[in-house]
């Protein structure tokens, strides 16, 4: 917290007030009349509770699972090891405590790049924003994996900064952490190469720092891949790459019995299922790639303009929340839709403002760049562009910083 030693014995109790008002908002959403389930969360709660009672990976307590990465529900497991089934509520508090210091995490990273009350303001905005305090209160991976993301992004750009190889090695361990936790992120070390590159005082020492990254990043994902290979005779991380393509190469996204359809016997998200899926989708792309490419505008303003009401059940057409006269959810939808133009249009005049900044222009925007790209493998990603916003966020409060130094320079 050496940033915030100008704010003197004010500077611990500013944190510490973040922390609170952080964590006493996901507390209170917590008494929401909302379910804290989603489709997902029973595929994460039945492996956590065959994990908690017999130590078995699997959603049956008979078939081992490769459908799903083992961290969250390595978590959800251990909060009903005692009890041999997941302690929900505990598990919703130790969310809320987690994504609380998530919002620590984002006040250290912007800290690195604008003033102490700019950086405190992004921070604030993290720590208050509707949709990430509302998360912790669902069963779902996007908690653990926020916190290991930013973890991740703190440590890298100190790796950066000092030119430590120890540290990369230490920001390979946590994005394998956060990969082991949302498999979304497995191909972020390759849109490292650029950033490294730009951050290094020469090719070589970026293909050294790189490298001790990437190898990190994969001997800690290796155990999972061996046990994956031992089950099921084949060294990945789990399925699901081949639907996420196949629905990215169709005009729409599908029903489950689009799946079911092309492979009738036998489970759908098997490997087989998979390997099949991945065949259709690259012949998709091969007899209409120019159609589907011309969707890539919709698409990445499908995935980008977005107020991600879902979270809070806000999910109907806007003709019938008007029919119903439910204006107190189309005002809180629009709020959030509102946000997160402010957000995005804010990012962008930064990165006017900033636009000489290179190395650090280029690590902020990499995360929203890297989360675009899933417009190629999916219709639907209404969740993927939340790990980028607190890029963005610190991205808008780094522009205001800079445009307020540069005005106090002038007078």
């Amino acid at each position: 917290m050496s940033h915030f030693a100008c704010f003197g014995l004010r500077g611990r109790t500013i944190v510490a007030a973040l922390f609170l008002s952080a964590l006493g908002l996901r507390l209170a959403l917590l008494s929401l009349p909302l379910s804290h389930f989603n489709p997902d969360s029973y595929e994460y709660l039945a492996l956590g509770n065959n994990l908690a009672s017999s130590w078995n990976y699997s959603m049956d307590g008979v078939n081992p699972d490769i459908t799903r990465l083992p961290g969250y529900p390595f978590l959800l497991g251990l909060t009903g090891i005692f009890s041999g089934s997941v302690n929900i509520p505990l598990t919703l508090v130790l969310q809320c405590l987690l994504d609380s210091a998530t919002a620590l995490l984002v006040l250290l990273l912007a800290a690195e790049f604008a003033a102490p009350c700019f950086a405190l303001g992004a921070a604030a905005v993290y720590a208050l924003h509707p949709i990430f305090a509302v998360y912790p209160r669902l069963l779902l991976s996007e908690t653990l994996f926020f916190f290991c993301w930013a973890l991740f992004l703190l440590v890298l750009l100190k790796s950066l900064k000092l030119g430590s190889l120890k540290l990369a090695a230490a920001a390979g361990l946590l994005l394998a952490a956060g990969v082991l936790v949302r498999a979304a992120h497995v191909m972020y070390p390759v849109a490292l190469i650029p950033v490294i590159l730009v951050w290094s005082s020469g090719w070589k020492r970026a293909a050294l720092h790189w490298t001790v990254l990437f190898l990190t990043f994969t001997l800690a994902l290796a155990p999972w891949k061996a046990r994956n290979r031992v089950m099921f005779g084949e060294f990945i991380l789990g399925t699901g790459a081949g639907s996420s393509m196949l629905i990215g190469s169709i005009d729409a996204i599908p029903p489950l019995s689009f799946f079911q359809a092309l492979r009738p016997k036998g489970d759908y998200k098997s490997i087989e299922a998979d390997e099949l899926y991945m065949k259709v989708a690259k012949e998709n792309w091969r007899k209409n790639w120019p159609h589907l490419l011309a969707q890539m505008p919709h698409r990445l303003a499908h995935l980008w303009l977005t107020s991600n009401s879902g979270a809070y059940e806000i999910t109907s057409p806007n003709h019938e929340y008007l029919s119903r006269g439910a204006w107190d959810k189309l005002l809180f939808k629009f709020s959030l839709l509102g946000l997160q133009l402010l957000i995005l249009g804010g990012a962008a005049a930064a990165t006017w403002i900033l636009r000489r900044r290179t190395k650090e222009l280029l690590f902020l925007l990499m995360p929203a760049a890297y989360v675009s790209a899933h417009i190629l493998n999916d219709w639907g990603p209404g969740r993927y562009q939340l790990s980028a916003l607190p890029c963005l966020l610190i991205l808008c409060f780094w522009g205001l910083s800079e445009a307020k130094g540069r005005k106090n320079e002038r007078t």
